[in-house]
């Protein structure tokens, strides 16, 4: 009995020691995660929470975080570094920074053109390049700088669906072409846009001429509704947004006009 106790004690002992060196590698990385962002963006940072262990059996062990500015606690990302590499890190501050304001401005954009009859979901990614570099000075931190001087290296993508029927194809066309013009105005016109939309013309048109909507390349991008209308979609690649200059253009890439 007392052999087990000792046993016992023993295991309770080395537990213990184990937390307190497993926190002491964590406090040291918090340390580092915070004194390494502090140095490159010049802006001070907190930890949310912060783990050790392996994303997959075998693989890597990694100490992971969310941190936020220590004046920002709504802009959450994430740091991590893998133990054998000698701390370095990755950590994605910049691209949750940039996509946070970009789609404020999105999403004001779209409450004042759409009137909050659609459904849209934003991304924003960024090419990993782009943030490795040691120091990243305030202005370079701006989103506006970003666009103008990064735009081949940032991929805005917005979804939309259009909630509302019974409205005619050309102001719904006027509504995404206004959008695209608020994208080109805001450095953000190799945004890639996919649109869901109800509409009766394609209703009219594939009545009259069966063969000729054949023609045209819509059976891949328009289904029926129970309620015998007509989902129409279709996506804008960002090369797309970006040549869009008028409404003639949007139409010609369509061929909505045939």
């Amino acid at each position: 009995m007392k052999l087990l106790l000792g046993l016992i004690g023993i295991f309770i002992l080395s537990g213990c020691t184990g937390s307190k060196e497993e926190q002491k590698v964590l406090d040291n990385y918090e340390s580092y995660f915070k004194n390494h962002l502090q140095t490159k963006y010049e802006r001070s940072f907190e930890i949310k929470k912060i783990s050790k262990g392996a994303k997959y059996l075998g693989g890597p062990i990694l100490v992971s975080a969310e941190m936020f500015p220590s004046d920002e606690e709504e802009l959450i990302f994430s740091v991590s570094a893998a133990v054998e590499s000698e701390m370095e890190l990755t950590e994605n501050y910049l691209a949750n920074k940039w996509k946070r304001e970009a789609d404020e401005l999105v999403q004001n954009q779209m409450k004042t053109i759409f009137n909050n009859d659609v459904w849209y979901e934003f991304s924003f990614s960024v090419k990993k390049d782009l943030l490795n570099q040691e120091i990243i000075d305030k202005q370079e931190q701006k989103l506006s700088y970003a666009l103008k001087e990064y735009n081949d290296q940032i991929f805005p993508y917005i979804q939309i669906v259009d909630i509302e029927k019974n409205v005619d194809s050309a102001k719904k066309l006027t509504e995404l072409y206004d959008f695209i013009s608020f994208l080109h105005e805001s450095n953000l016109q190799n945004t890639g846009i996919s649109l869901e939309t109800y509409s009766t013309d394609f209703k009219d048109k594939i009545k009259a001429n069966p063969r000729k909507f054949l023609e045209l390349g819509y059976t891949d991008r328009v289904y029926y509704q129970q309620d015998g209308t007509i989902i129409f979609s279709f996506s804008l690649q960002d090369s797309d947004t970006a040549l869009i200059k008028s409404k003639d253009d949007l139409l010609h890439i369509y061929k909505l006009n045939q």
